[in-house]
């Protein structure tokens, strides 16, 4: 405003300078009025809340003895459903351990069967095993003792064992103790009938090596893991692997290995 008063004479400006200056005082004026009628709005809403408040007052502690009665509901049926969840866990931890334990002690008949004196190990199917003889036997080599083993072999008849018609005697159902992925190799033992015996790291799932003695071909009574050991840095403790006489290396033609020597 008194920008627009520069330029006048001294009358001029004065009476421009006046109406500037009411002008901005009314400015003021209305900014406090609207400023004064917030507050009063505000306090005013401030009032009519605290008065229904007042007056909910019953309403509002039922609603708030309602929200912690369905609160407390809520917390016991979360808690109930926790204990079911953890007692589930537990029932199927039990059953793991139980399961891990079976399949262990199956392993152990299973080797139990495959180095009795009269297994044969080229026809490792055939040869059966009194159940009684398994009870006797591996309850004093197994701690700590389970009794279960006649239970343990039936749970198992028809995945790794077969049993007789009287249910009384057991054979194995596979050629090899080791029944993994037919790619992995695996360490075996090897006993023929006449005699010989030899262990290879090139063993495999339900195959077969031939006896340099007398050309049977037997299957590994034993199976492990492969483990790499020190043996293999010196030559002397390598062995070629009998392609001529391994089935893998028949059947595929060539070396079934990644090398020819092995550690033994």
């Amino acid at each position: 405003m008194l920008r627009s008063c520069l330029g006048l004479g001294v009358a001029d400006f004065i009476g421009c300078w006046i109406k500037s200056s009411i002008s901005q005082q009314r400015e003021r004026e209305r900014h406090e009025r609207e400023r004064l009628e917030r507050q009063q709005l505000f306090r005013e809403q401030q009032q009519r809340e605290m008065e229904m408040a007042l007056d909910d007052d019953e309403e509002s502690e039922s609603r708030r003895l309602r929200i912690q009665r369905e609160r407390r509901v809520q917390a016991d049926a979360e808690a109930r459903r926790q204990h079911q969840r953890r007692e589930e866990q537990r029932r199927e931890r039990q059953q793991q351990q139980q399961q891990e334990l079976w399949s262990q002690l199956a392993s152990e008949v299973d080797s139990f069967i495959r180095t009795r004196r009269k297994f044969d190990t080229s026809q490792p199917t055939q040869y059966s095993c009194r159940i009684d003889t398994i009870e006797s036997e591996l309850e004093s080599r197994i701690e700590p003792s389970f009794d279960e083993w006649r239970n343990l072999v039936h749970a198992f008849a028809g995945t790794r064992f077969a049993l007789s018609r009287d249910r009384q005697s057991v054979s194995v159902r596979h050629l090899t103790p080791f029944q993994g992925e037919s790619s992995h190799r695996v360490f075996g033992y090897f006993r023929c009938a006449c005699g010989k015996r030899w262990k290879s790291a090139g063993t495999w799932k339900d195959t077969w090596q031939k006896c340099k003695a007398c050309e049977t071909q037997v299957y590994p009574h034993e199976q492990h893991i492969l483990e790499r050991t020190g043996a293999e840095e010196d030559e002397g403790e390598r062995r070629p692997h009998d392609m001529s006489r391994c089935q893998r290396c028949c059947e595929k033609g060539s070396l079934c290995m990644p090398r020819l020597y092995y550690a033994v």
